[in-house]
């Protein structure tokens, strides 16, 4: 098996020594949580987010309100647990 390194990778950000792998260099079944097991209360949390989700169509401020959580929350754990929504027409 060969590794090859993604061009992005090959080159340090300018004034750093180190070299920075980022999401973009990482083939897209790596992109999200989904890959990972959850545990069960992060099973249980993301499940809670997407059926306050689901029950105001999409809408994060009224699902993040009941949750005691906030937008930018909601925003946050979106990502981490990798949840994506439809596109509103």
């Amino acid at each position: 098996m060969t590794i090859q390194r993604p061009p992005a990778a090959s080159r340090p950000e300018q004034g750093r020594r180190t070299y920075r792998i980022e999401l973009r260099d990482l083939p897209p079944s790596l992109h999200s949580a989904g890959s990972r097991s959850l545990s069960a209360w992060e099973a249980a949390e993301r499940d809670t987010l997407v059926q306050a989700l689901l029950e105001v169509d999409g809408n994060k401020l009224p699902a993040a309100q009941p949750l005691g959580i906030s937008r930018t929350t909601t925003y946050r754990e979106m990502r981490a647990y990798g949840i994506t929504l439809p596109a509103r027409h």
